[in-house]
């Protein structure tokens, strides 16, 4: 209920997927490379201002562990056999 309320997609993948952890990986290395020139260049270390900005900026971004892909794009049912 909480996830359709918010327009939210669960999926499942097998354990051990690496390609999923390549993914969540990508997206770690993103954040915390984001967020440390935030900091940095602002001398601040309030990452709640920003975090949605920087989700949706990762969102438009292409990836290649994606094929090439941005995440949204990767959403869309016409790219699942892409990326599966």
């Amino acid at each position: 209920k909480y996830l359709e309320d918010n327009n939210m997609v669960l999926t499942m993948n097998a354990k051990n997927d690496h390609h999923v952890m390549g993914i969540v990986d990508n997206f770690a290395r993103f954040l915390k490379t984001t967020l440390t020139k935030h900091f940095l260049f602002n001398n601040s270390k309030r990452w709640l201002d920003i975090i949605d900005n920087v989700v949706n900026i990762y969102n438009r971004t292409p990836n290649l562990s994606l094929d090439g892909l941005t995440p949204s794009q990767a959403l869309l049912p016409e790219n699942k056999n892409k990326i599966v």
